[in-house]
């Protein structure tokens, strides 16, 4: 996304897609196939997207999530635009559910990551929320089911791979 251009953040549209494609590649590919004909997901297509996958995974906490142009807005200082790469709870969330795990290449980064993320702000970049609660006005972060339930998910599909 480059917000300071265009004013507007990508990132539900790249979740859908995820989510998306995710399926049509995952395990629900066959029913897709079967029961969606106009829908042709060929093994090349599959490859390509888990290539993009590998490809846009976060080297340091291997999520996956939206990547931001800075310095994109115009200015004449000469900078060249620098991109930065979110790691995304629901994003990972849904690209790990719909692969059955399959697209993960590093879980014990990811694993750190998601435990490590619950203090790092705000939803979709931890577990917590602002959400507006008419008795709160401290601006206090809150936690939600749907942030939790990804959490668990993404830890019951990583405790597998997770050595003790």
């Amino acid at each position: 996304s480059a917000v300071g251009r265009t004013g507007r953040s990508q990132r539900s549209r790249l979740n859908t897609a995820v989510t998306v494609l995710s399926q049509w590649t995952g395990y629900r590919g066959a029913w897709v196939m079967r029961n969606v004909p106009a829908i042709n997901v060929t093994a090349a297509y599959a490859s390509a997207f888990g290539a993009w996958l590998e490809h846009n995974t976060h080297p340091d906490t291997a999520f996956w999530g939206e990547r931001f142009v800075m310095n994109d807005d115009g200015d004449d200082r000469g900078a060249a635009p620098r991109v930065v790469h979110s790691s995304d709870l629901s994003i990972t969330y849904h690209t790990v559910a719909y692969t059955k795990g399959s697209a993960v290449r590093d879980w014990p980064r990811l694993v750190r990551h998601l435990l490590a993320m619950k203090r790092q702000g705000a939803y979709p970049y931890s577990w917590q929320s602002w959400y507006p609660i008419a008795d709160r006005r401290d601006g206090r972060l809150e936690l939600n089911a749907h942030n939790l339930y990804d959490f668990v998910r993404l830890g019951y599909n990583a405790w597998p791979h997770i050595a003790v």
